[in-house]
């Protein structure tokens, strides 16, 4: 965050924070619209790969 200071090169967590907060002034809607962009490949992912994730941690289970 340091060593970026032009706004097209930062990423969306450290702009949507660098750039929508000013001092005590929130623009809480850009706010939660970056918060929103910044989760959804994460929630995409998971969802794709939750399956793979489950069976892999009950691959090694003692069956009885």
């Amino acid at each position: 965050m340091v060593f970026l200071s032009d706004v097209t090169t930062k990423t969306v967590p450290v702009g949507v924070v660098s750039e929508l907060i000013r001092g005590d002034v929130y623009f809480w809607g850009e706010l939660m619209a970056g918060a929103l962009l910044g989760s959804v490949p994460v929630a995409l992912i998971y969802s794709f790969f939750v399956e793979y994730f489950v069976s892999g941690l009950t691959a090694g289970a003692v069956k009885g």
